[in-house]
């Protein structure tokens, strides 16, 4: 289920993960990015223990990389945009990440 409760077709869901055989690539491109345009990036985790834990790991790899980043924990959308929201500088956010929520939906 999505952070909502509800349960996305799976059409929806598929297409927003980012399948294993990518990540390696993925973590490149937003460590460059980052270090091109001095930008963070902002991580988006859902509140479970696996989420948690994941972030953990991301965040630490970010920190190994000395990439800057933000982490903000979320039980929903609404969540979600509220954080957008309160970003006083959007342009320096260039990768946002999240960790086991919007996979339901086109964000």
């Amino acid at each position: 289920s999505d952070l909502n409760g509800k349960t996305p077709p799976l059409a929806a869901s598929s297409t927003m993960l980012l399948p294993n055989r990518l990540y390696a690539d993925a973590y490149h491109k937003i460590t460059e990015s980052a270090r091109q345009s001095s930008s963070s990036v902002l991580v988006f985790a859902a509140d479970d223990v696996d989420s948690v834990a994941a972030c953990r790991i991301f965040v630490q790899m970010l920190q190994t990389d000395h990439i800057p980043y933000e982490v903000h924990p979320v039980r929903g959308y609404g969540d979600i945009r509220a954080a957008i929201g309160q970003q006083p500088d959007q342009d320096e956010v260039r990768s946002v990440v999240m960790i086991n929520c919007g996979g339901a939906e086109n964000v």
